[in-house]
């Protein structure tokens, strides 16, 4: 992790459960975690080609999803 301490992240927001465990990992591993765009993430995946994130069936969701 440390060789990603210089990186931009996007991940969850805090006070999500990813967030409470990535936040605590990279502090250990010597730098702060900070970001807000796990929808980022959501569209990022959803946009992907195949897709690699896709809603469950049933689930609603907006586009692009």
């Amino acid at each position: 992790m440390t060789d990603l301490s210089n990186e931009t992240w996007i991940g969850p927001y805090p006070g999500n459960l990813y967030h409470d465990v990535i936040a605590p990992a990279c502090e250990y591993a010597g730098f702060a975690y900070s970001s807000d765009g796990f929808s980022a993430v959501v569209a990022l995946a959803a946009a992907s080609s195949p897709p690699y994130a896709e809603a469950p069936s049933g689930i609603p969701c907006s586009s692009p999803c």
